[in-house]
């Protein structure tokens, strides 16, 4: 989270503490602490890469209807 924070390059990072074998990506990072509405420098910012298609919002509200049913309200 530190290196989010500081604006370090949060791929560096994640090889720092894990190695070869990081828990998650570097983009995976980027979007668990974009909830926090902190984001790098402007100059700093990424396009997101071709190859990564958008989510299908009706398939994500199915899948977390579907996962809400393991738990009772």
């Amino acid at each position: 989270m530190t290196a989010w924070f500081m604006h370090e390059d949060i791929a560096l990072a994640n090889r720092a503490l894990n190695g070869d074998n990081p828990a998650y990506s570097a983009m995976s990072w980027h979007c668990r602490f974009a909830g926090y509405g902190t984001f790098p420098p402007a100059e700093r910012m990424q396009p997101v890469p071709p190859q990564v298609r958008a989510a299908d919002p009706a398939a994500t509200a199915s899948l977390l209807e579907a996962c809400a049913r393991n738990f009772s309200a």
